[in-house]
Formats: structure tokens, C-alpha cells, sequence
């Protein structure tokens, strides 16, 4: 869902009936505690650290998302359904990043699904697993929070779409392994509440474009 940013910043410093379940979408926001790992001679896994901090708390409603970090450098990553867009807000730069959902380069090789796979927050997970030639991406999730998978029908960047068709569910671990780093992502807070719509306004910033 997120190292479309990781990547650019590198670069720059079972199938479920498609027919829409009538259930009550999880609306609200998770905590999650963040750890990272460097296997790039660029940044040391300190300094990788330092830029995303380590808790990112994400705000979810009716397909949009926004994952706020704790670090210096990454602030606020959007994700606005009607657009399509992930736009990246970064410390001390007066320019929003905008990045296109509607591709993935990478090939999907395989996606798996274990059930019960492991307890996070005494809520029982299964583990969906995709990957592609490049990186694999580990969700962890509770079948009994419900997330909407036509909101991201079309979030095919990161094959974000092949996890909602799925799980249909907000994920409570996140593990990326690529060549480059590896990101974990590990609920320690979870509150289904109110989300005010002005939490997805974006930045009224100059933008820029992801490459």
C-alpha cells in the first residue's frame, strides 16, 4: 500500500463473489508500531528509520486512507478513492507528490492465504501473502472487520487490489520484503470511530509527480 513512496524515495535523495456484501465497513483509525530495514549501501537502517519514525497511524473511510508518520522526513501519505492518486506529504518541502494507482510493473506470481495464522490485539488473523519477481507483501487481518473491496478495485500500484477483493478487511501487520529494505507495519491500536471527512483534505500545495 505504501512503498510506492519508499521506491521513489530511493530514487530521489480464496476469490470471494464480486456482488457488494450489505455490512458495516470499518470506518476509524489503527495505530501501528513501524520498524524498517535497510539493504541498500544509500541509507543505513538507522537514517531509514529516522525518515518514516516508529508509529504511522492510519485513518480509514469509505475507500480513502491517510497514514500519518512519526519521522522527520515522511509526514502524511493519502490515498483519495475518486482520484486513483496517492499524494505524499514530506517535512519541510513545499510540494504534495502525487503518484498514479492504476498500474503495477511487477508481475503477481502467486497470492496465498493461511487462516489463523497468528493473534494481534487477542483478534484472531489470517495471512494473505502476494508475490511478485521483486518483493513479496505479508497482510495480516481479522476476517470479522469488513473493508468495502470495490472502494479499491482500482488500486492496482502495489497489488493493493487483489488484497481487498480477498480479505476484505483492514490489515492489523503489514511486512514488505524487497531488494532494497524491509518495511513491517504492527497494529497496537485499533478504534473503530468517526472519521471527519477534512481528515483526506489534501494540502493546498504545489504538486509534483512520483517517478
Amino acid at each position: 500500500m505504501f512503498f510506492a513512496l519508499l521506491i521513489n524515495f530511493l530514487s530521489s535523495c480464496t476469490d470471494q463473489n464480486s456482488v457488494t456484501e450489505h455490512k458495516k465497513e470499518f470506518e476509524g483509525k489503527i495505530i501501528y508500531l513501524t520498524k524498517l530495514e535497510s539493504k541498500s549501501t544509500k541509507f543505513t537502517t538507522d537514517e531509514f528509520q529516522s525518515f518514516f519514525g516508529d508509529t504511522m497511524t492510519l485513518y480509514i473511510k469509505n475507500g480513502n486512507y491517510r497514514m500519518s508518520y512519526s519521522g522527520k522526513d515522511v509526514k502524511d501519505i493519502y490515498y483519495i478513492n475518486k482520484d486513483n492518486n496517492q499524494y505524499t506529504l514530506r517535512h519541510g518541502i513545499d510540494t504534495l507528490y502525487v503518484g498514479d494507482c492504476s498500474m503495477e510493473e511487477k508481475h503477481l506470481k502467486s497470492t496465498k492465504i493461511k487462516e489463523n495464522a497468528e493473534f494481534i490485539l487477542q483478534r484472531q488473523c489470517d495471512l494473505l501473502i502476494n508475490e511478485t519477481e521483486d518483493w513479496k507483501t505479508f497482510y495480516w487481518f481479522d476476517p470479522s472487520l469488513y473493508i468495502n473491496p470495490d472502494n479499491f478495485t482500482n488500486h492496482e500500484f502495489g497489488h493493493v487490489n487483489t488484497y481487498y477483493s480477498k480479505a476484505r478487511s483492514p490489515w492489523l501487520k503489514y511486512k514488505y520484503e524487497g531488494r532494497s529494505y524491509n518495511l513491517s507495519h504492527q497494529a497496537i491500536y485499533i478504534s473503530e470511530e468517526k472519521i471527519n471527512d477534512d481528515t483526506f483534505e489534501l494540502p493546498k500545495l504545489p504538486r509534483g509527480i512520483l517517478k
